[in-house]
């Protein structure tokens, strides 16, 4: 073993620039800032086998060298990887959304500067800021939250967005994360085991919160989902089996100035009825139920000809 340490050590370790860049040289608490392991040429195969060493980048290193150098090498990379998303993803996504807000200059103003968090503490990431950290935490958090905005809640992409926040979250909370961020790094793993379990608690509780957003949004889907396919000229037997889940339907007819409630048969047998001097005009209201007290109705009026002529709503009341 001396003798191959010896081997090692004119070699020349540290004498070459490696392959992996630098991104904090003044880190040398981190393995993959200094000048490590042994370069390639440097070494013969047999005396790195003899060594028991692993190849890595170019580079001879031990089989704990090695799993700390893959560690911190990736986390270095999904670092930036998550900054550049938050820089690059952030204008693309206002250049989307910015037109669906014409004449709402406030609410421009506020996407504007929410946007501007997302860069501001991207660009601080690239440069291993804490403080950037720190803002770039609650931001992703927010992201879970963003699909139950009403301007987003019927677009099918809006759930990656809060995919992307839970990513991020991940890779900005990892120790070795953690330890780039130069927070004081706890060896004793009952500490880190503490401290992840303080992590992981917020990451559930956050989950909690989503899925009932999500839940309180899931009527108002499925309502305007039901609403847009709705048409003049439609029938209501094609009205009724559009509706899916939990919902309701009350019906109304209306003759010469009278309004009275009915069943759906009634319904449907006066509409279809051709009864001499009456005109009937119905009205179906359908109220969409979820698990929370949210709910969500429209109502669909028919003419004398039974058809479909005008949809109002939806609405939303507790």
């Amino acid at each position: 073993m001396m003798s191959f340490l010896n081997k090692a050590v004119k070699a020349g370790i540290g004498a070459i620039t490696m392959g992996i860049k630098i991104y904090q040289p003044h880190r040398t608490d981190l393995l993959i800032n200094t000048q490590w392991g042994v370069p390639k040429e440097r070494l013969s195969k047999e005396d790195a086998s003899h060594g028991k060493m692993k190849l890595f980048h170019g580079r001879w290193v031990t089989r704990e060298e090695k799993r700390q150098l893959k560690d911190q090498y990736h986390a270095y990379r999904s670092v930036r990887v998550l900054a550049k998303c938050m820089i690059l993803l952030v204008p693309f996504a206002l250049f989307i959304m910015l037109p669906f807000l014409q004449g709402n200059y406030a609410m421009k103003g506020l996407l504007i500067v929410y946007g501007s968090v997302f860069i501001i503490s991207g660009i601080g990431l690239l440069r291993y800021r804490r403080w950037a950290r720190n803002i770039a935490t609650p931001a992703l958090i927010s992201l879970l939250f963003l699909p139950f905005l009403s301007l987003l809640s019927l677009d099918k992409g809006a759930p990656v967005i809060g995919v992307f926040g839970i990513i991020g979250l991940y890779y900005l909370h990892r120790n070795t994360v953690r330890r780039i961020f130069n927070e004081q790094y706890r060896k004793d793993s009952k500490q880190l085991f503490l401290k992840n379990r303080r992590f992981w608690l917020l990451i559930f509780v956050s989950l909690v919160i989503v899925f009932a957003f999500w839940q309180v949004g899931e009527p108002g889907r499925r309502a305007r989902a039901v609403y847009r396919a709705i048409h003049s000229g439609m029938a209501p037997n094609d009205v009724l089996a559009l509706p899916k889940g939990r919902y309701l339907c009350r019906y109304r007819i209306e003759t010469d100035g009278e309004s009275k409630s009915c069943t759906r048969e009634e319904f449907l047998k006066t509409l279809t009825s051709k009864s001499k001097g009456i005109i009937p005009r119905g009205i179906i209201t359908i109220t969409f139920l979820g698990i929370a007290p949210g709910r969500f109705s429209f109502q669909v009026e028919f003419g004398p000809d039974g058809k479909v002529n005008r949809v109002t709503g939806p609405h939303g009341w507790d």
